[in-house]
C-alpha cells in the first residue's frame, strides 16, 4: 500500500508546480494573451487536482471536503478542455 502522506505531498507539490509555472509565464509576458489563458487554465488544474483529493480512496486525514466549492470546482474542471484549445 502506498504511504498516504508521500501521495498528500505529491498532490501539494503538483499544485505549487503548476501555480509556479503560470506565475513565470504571466511575468514573463504579461500582456500575452496567451499568458492569461494560460494562467486561468492552470488555476483550473489546480481544481481537478483539488477534485483528486476530496475522493472516498483517500485516508481520512488526508481527505479535503470541498462540498461547498463543488460546482465551482466542477465548472473549472470543465472548463480546462475548452480553454487548451483556446490556448
Amino acid at each position: 500500500m502506498p504511504n498516504p502522506l508521500l501521495l498528500f505531498s505529491a498532490q501539494i507539490i503538483a499544485m505549487l508546480s503548476v501555480l509556479l509555472l503560470a506565475a513565470g509565464y504571466l511575468k514573463a509576458e504579461p500582456k500575452a494573451g496567451s499568458a492569461r489563458v494560460f494562467a486561468l487554465m492552470a488555476v483550473f488544474i489546480i481544481f481537478y487536482l483539488f477534485n483528486g483529493m476530496a475522493g472516498q480512496h483517500i485516508e481520512p486525514q488526508f481527505q479535503v471536503d470541498l462540498s461547498r466549492w463543488q460546482l465551482l470546482i466542477q465548472i473549472g474542471m470543465n472548463s480546462v478542455a475548452g480553454l487548451f484549445m483556446i490556448y
